[in-house]
């Protein structure tokens, strides 16, 4: 196959210069429509021109009806458990009502047992008490016999020295006499008996029979007297070391008596002190477990309306809603039982506009329900710390808070929406500029007035606003426009104006209007929401130390979550924290016991210990979302 030919000499010239050209015509292409785009952009800036006009600061949240004067019912049943039977929502029930009905067979099951090791500890205590008895018996019979012996012992031995010793050595000398004596006439006969015998009276037997009958009596004389030696000698000395030390035996006896009983009462009151013990805890758990089935009977403490805690503008509306089957845990809230007309509106309050509202600020609301009726209110409370049901926007941080509604709130009911407009301040013929018009430069509120054909940054001061309008306190004159587009970058800002054209400010100008927000508030009201803000701003409440608020949030998070009841506390420190999130609740606290802190860290500390983790968990959908679940639909 041959090669094609090489090219010639114009061909090798002319391909560059013709890609060149292309490449001008496409940067002149390129050129004309930045520069035409430019020209539109600057002849679509929008303008709003500044005028006098009354203005009106105030905010506008939506909101659901509760009332005031509500009594909350809690499950005061341990653990988890579910509704069997729920009262129908919206009657009317008196104190001693049912409500609703938990499930008790878990709790009946457990009775059972526990009432055999009730009788069991019965048992064991009778025994106790039996036993007791018959040691003190025992005992009493013992010690009595061991003085017994011991009296017996001492007269033993007064008995011995003062009159068996005496008695024994006064027989014994008698003996010694009575054996001299007789020693004597038996030595005088064998005298006689020798004269006889030597004059051939008597035979030789005879006389010596008196011989014999001598020499028994020198020898009975000196076993008489061989007695009394021993007896003073030996006998004496061994019964009387004898009889003391039977003495002494007998004393150490008895103080080994009374010892011995002393323990064993000890003992025996010991054991019986263990098994009344042990009745009074079983006893108790057993009254435990009766008085949580008869929790398992919720009834109304007060005469009201039935409102399920579920139900509006409730803080956990992250529970499932109330009804037969729903699992149900300790010291939740169920229902809500309203008794007064006295009714408020629960709303959130966004962080960009918690430092214009203040309690006691007036308040005007609407109701869906009831179209052209108007109501009043203030402001009652607003929370210190930010919602922490806000899992699904994390990123929207919302302050709770109460309007209270003047008067009879008559046809109003709990979680009726409502339309709540607070007022801050009014201002008769104030000068005020859309807030999109101005633009922080630096630390200096900054916006952009048209002169001719161009827009030069004016420095202005800006008082409140109603997130529609700023008010301009210095700086604007009416008559002059404003940009409601200011550049977005502080080098545009700095380094040049804008251009503009008159065919641009027609955009927005016929739709000025729409920014205006009439001063309808009466002066009495405008007068009464001045004095709150000037009120508030000399008499500040005290803020919690970080320390303080740290916990606080710890402890709103547990409780939202519901772990809060599963920390092992004792019931006095549980009423403590109880007391404590009411302040909170309140708006109330401004610092927290030294003493409630160590308690709670201590419970959270066994908590973390017990779970293994280092903090409180999460609740689940704040756990979900962190895991990357959180943006997913249905989470």
């Amino acid at each position: 196959m041959s090669k094609p030919p090489p090219p010639s000499g114009a061909s090798r010239w002319w391909r560059p210069a013709a890609i060149a050209v292309v490449v001008l015509l496409l940067l002149a292409a390129g050129g004309y429509f930045l520069l035409s785009r430019n020209a539109a952009v600057q002849q679509d800036i929008p303008t709003y021109t500044v005028e006098k006009s009354d203005l009106v600061i105030s905010i506008t949240e939506s909101g659901a009806v509760s009332s005031r004067d509500l009594t909350k019912v809690k499950s005061e049943v341990r653990g988890s458990t579910r509704i069997i039977w729920l009262i129908e929502e919206g009657k009317h029930v008196k104190a001693g009502d049912l409500l609703l009905e938990l499930d008790a067979s878990n709790f009946q099951d457990q009775l059972i047992d526990q009432q055999i090791k009730v009788q069991n500890a019965q048992a064991n205590h009778t025994r106790s008490v039996e036993t007791l008895e018959v040691t003190k018996n025992q005992a009493e019979a013992a010690v009595a016999q061991a003085e017994l012996d011991y009296q017996f012992a001492q007269e033993d031995l007064v008995k011995y020295k003062e009159g068996e010793y005496p008695k024994e050595l006064k027989e014994a000398e008698t003996k010694i006499t009575l054996a001299q004596e007789e020693m004597k006439q038996a030595e005088e006969r064998l005298q006689g008996s020798q004269e006889l015998y030597d004059q051939k009276f008597i035979s030789e037997s005879e006389y010596e029979t008196d011989r014999l009958a001598k020499r028994r009596k020198e020898l009975d004389f000196e076993l008489r007297t061989a007695e009394l030696d021993l007896l003073k000698t030996f006998t004496h000395k061994r019964e009387l070391a004898k009889l003391q030390s039977d003495m002494e035996q007998n004393q150490m006896a008895l103080e080994r008596a009374k010892r011995k009983a002393r323990a064993d009462v000890v003992q025996a009151e010991a054991d019986l002190l263990a098994k009344e013990s042990e009745l009074k805890r079983q006893q108790d758990k057993l009254n435990d477990l009766q008085q949580q089935i008869e929790n398992c009977r919720v009834v109304a403490p007060v005469d009201g309306m039935v409102v399920y805690a579920t139900t509006g503008g409730n803080r956990y509306r992250n529970a499932e809603p109330l009804q037969e089957g729903s699992e149900v845990r300790e010291r939740q809230e169920l229902v809500h039982l309203p008794q007064s007309q006295s009714m408020m509106v629960q709303l959130q309050i966004h962080e960009s506009s918690l430092k214009k509202i203040k309690v006691g600020q007036p308040a005007r609301l609407t109701f869906d329900a009831l179209p052209g009726r108007k109501f009043t209110g203030r402001v009652g409370k607003i929370a210190l710390l930010p919602n922490q049901t806000q899992w699904w926007n994390p990123d929207v941080t919302v302050y709770d808070a109460e309007v209270y509604i003047d008067g009879d709130a008559d046809g109003l009911r709990t979680g009726m929406k409502a339309e709540v407009e607070i007022l801050v301040d009014q201002y008769p013929g104030a000068i005020a500029v859309p807030v999109q018009a101005v633009q922080l430069v630096g630390d200096k509120s900054t916006v952009w007035v048209k002169h001719g054909d161009r827009f030069e940054p004016t420095p202005v001061k800006v008082g409140l606003d109603n997130n529609r309008m700023a008010h301009i306190l210095e700086g604007l004159s009416p008559g002059e426009k404003v940009s409601l587009t200011p550049p977005l970058t502080a080098s545009q800002v700095q380094d040049s104006a804008m251009a503009g054209d008159p065919a641009g400010d027609a955009v927005l100008e016929n739709n000025a209007n729409r920014y205006a927000h009439a001063g309808d508030w009466d002066t009495a009201t405008v007068e009464q929401a001045r004095k709150v803000n000037a009120g508030a701003n000399e008499t500040s409440q005290k803020q919690l130390s970080a320390e303080d608020r740290k916990i606080v949030e710890l402890l709103t998070q547990a409780r939202d979550a519901g772990m809060l009841d599963k920390m092992e506390m004792p019931d006095d420190v549980r009423s403590k924290v109880d007391a404590l999130l009411a302040e909170v609740d309140a708006n109330t606290v401004t610092r927290i016991d030294p003493d409630i802190k160590k308690l709670i860290r201590a419970a959270m500390r066994k908590m973390r210990n017990a779970s293994g983790n280092g903090e409180p968990r999460e609740p689940r959908e704040r756990r979900n979302r962190s895991n990357g679940d959180g943006d997913k639909p249905g989470n």
